[in-house]
């Protein structure tokens, strides 16, 4: 083999390690979005759990106080 043929062999063999990088680069940082995105509707349900405990609270406390459910919504 020449030295121009293990050259562009060479090349040729850094161009597919540099791709296979390049591919798990971009796998890792899909599956951080994922993740990242799978956290944020974690926290939402989390908030709206708590919003709504607290409304059934408050209308709990109103059906005490006035002894009508109805108007309480």
């Amino acid at each position: 083999m020449s030295t121009i043929e293990k050259t562009t062999q060479k090349i040729r063999e850094n161009q597919f390690v540099n791709k296979l990088i390049s591919s798990w680069k971009e796998i890792l940082f899909g599956a951080g979005l994922l993740f990242f995105g799978y956290k944020v509707l974690n926290t939402l349900e989390s908030i709206n759990n708590n919003v709504y405990e607290a409304g059934h609270k408050v209308y709990k406390l109103c059906v005490e106080q006035t002894h009508n459910p109805y108007g309480c919504m």
